[in-house]
């Protein structure tokens, strides 16, 4: 897909992989890529965040131990990048087994290897804006048929 930030305003975005059969992760929700002009994060919502029971944890009074965020920290990979206001830039997200490739504008930024990405079924592909001021355009999906 095609995007671009068109203000200071606009701070990331989510490309989110979700199954909504899938009830072991809040709203189905399986793996993610956050992009923002600094930075690209990629997630294992299922065995991490978005877990249920961590998910719940993080709203009640106390929220997760030190233990639990030493653990959510092995779910999540942070790569630096530096993207332009403006201009419009190229994402590719390719998800293979148990691991998401990230590449912006056809160079790769990084990979993040961890169970939960290989969930045999990824029904709905999304995007969230957070909060304002990023266009999209040339979305495509492509998958491997099953065989």
């Amino acid at each position: 897909m095609k995007f671009r930030y068109t203000s200071d305003k606009a701070k990331s975005f989510n490309l989110w992989f979700d199954d909504k059969t899938f009830k072991g992760s809040h709203a189905g929700h399986i793996c993610n890529v956050n992009v923002s002009p600094t930075a690209v994060n990629i997630g294992d919502a299922k065995t991490g965040n978005f877990r249920n029971d961590i998910y719940a944890k993080k709203k009640e009074p106390g929220g997760l131990s030190a233990e639990e965020k030493e653990f959510l920290k092995t779910k999540n990979k942070s790569f630096p990048v530096k993207l332009t206001l403006q201009d419009w830039h190229t994402l590719t997200a390719r998800t293979l087994g148990d691991e998401i490739e990230v590449l912006l504008d056809g160079k790769s930024v990084g990979k993040f290897k961890s169970e939960g990405i290989a969930h045999e079924s990824k029904t709905l592909i999304s995007l969230t804006t957070n909060p304002v001021d990023v266009q999209y355009d040339d979305f495509s999906i492509k998958g491997v048929a099953k065989k």
